[in-house]
């Protein structure tokens, strides 16, 4: 199943300057500077707004921009919940191992990393297990 990420306000106003700065390029001279920034502005478009998160069979795979990392399912010991202004961040620690990740479906995601293991904990969540449950009994 894939997850997307959330896009939060600093990563739309960095979109927003990345695409006016490109314009400001293209249209003070289009074939040099205008095109070499238009490369750039996409490249840097694409790693901040390219981020999911798959999770197949016992893998999960979280990609960020152009890095790609996949991490056991069965490895991860505890998922932290942190609340960021009006988004939930997990933050997954496994075997020497921290990754922070948020996705829109929150308890979705976790609910499916808790399927695949049982024995993740949860810490800074106020979710009963039968809640839990009831999002994965709708997979």
């Amino acid at each position: 199943m894939r997850y997307k990420s959330i896009v939060n306000s600093f990563q739309k106003s960095l979109v927003i300057i990345i695409v006016t700065l490109v314009s400001i390029a293209f249209y003070l001279n289009p074939l040099t500077s205008g095109l070499a920034s238009f490369v750039l502005g996409g490249l840097l478009t694409y790693t901040l707004l390219n981020e999911f998160y798959v999770i197949e069979g016992n893998v999960l795979n979280i990609t960020k921009g152009f890095e790609r990392k996949a991490i056991n399912v069965h490895d991860i010991e505890l998922l932290n919940c942190v609340k960021v202004r009006d988004n939930v961040l997990v933050e997954i620690y496994g075997k020497e191992q921290k990754v922070v990740v948020k996705p829109k479906l929150t308890l979705e995601f976790i609910a499916h990393l808790k399927k695949v293991n049982p024995d993740i904990h949860i810490q800074n969540f106020n979710l009963a297990d039968s809640m839990l449950d009831r999002v994965a009994d709708i997979k």
